[in-house]
């Protein structure tokens, strides 16, 4: 039938409206939720890319979620964009990223300042780890320092 086909390949004009309802958690006002069009999702996967200097050969490691902007933009849009892998990681535990950063030979990590210095209180004992790039500009310096 005629509704079957439609639900089997419909038709989408990106003029219908947004490609993507991402929800804000209202930084600067109250939550709210976004709608991206198709042009917007293109153009940040490729200003994230570019800035970031994503390539094909590139490994990034997908924790941060993908309900939140920087996660979607960071972990998803950009990789995709460049051609890079990404590797999710289920687990916040420190020892399980140390051990995914050094086996899967991850070149981009996304994350947050609080993750590097969990990484970098997991590694202790004057243990060197290999930096990977960080989107968020930040260093992604995951050797020991003294904590404050």
């Amino acid at each position: 039938s005629e509704s079957a086909r439609r639900l089997i390949q419909p038709h989408l004009d990106p003029g219908d409206g947004p490609n993507l309802l991402l929800q804000s958690s209202g930084t600067i006002g109250p939550p709210k939720i976004v709608r991206r069009c198709r042009e917007a999702l293109d153009a940040v996967a490729r200003n994230v890319a570019r800035s970031v200097g994503l390539c094909s050969e590139d490994r990034v490691l997908g924790l941060i979620p993908a309900c939140h902007a920087y996660g979607i933009e960071n972990v998803t849009l950009a990789p995709v964009f460049a051609g890079a892998s990404v590797h999710l990681c289920r687990s916040l535990e420190p020892h399980a990223l140390l051990q995914q950063l050094d086996a899967r030979g991850i070149t981009v990590f996304p994350g947050v300042p609080s993750m590097f210095e969990m990484l970098a209180w997991a590694a202790g004992n004057g243990r060197t780890l290999r930096s990977p790039r960080c989107p968020s500009g930040r260093d992604c310096d995951t050797s020991p320092r003294q904590r404050r």
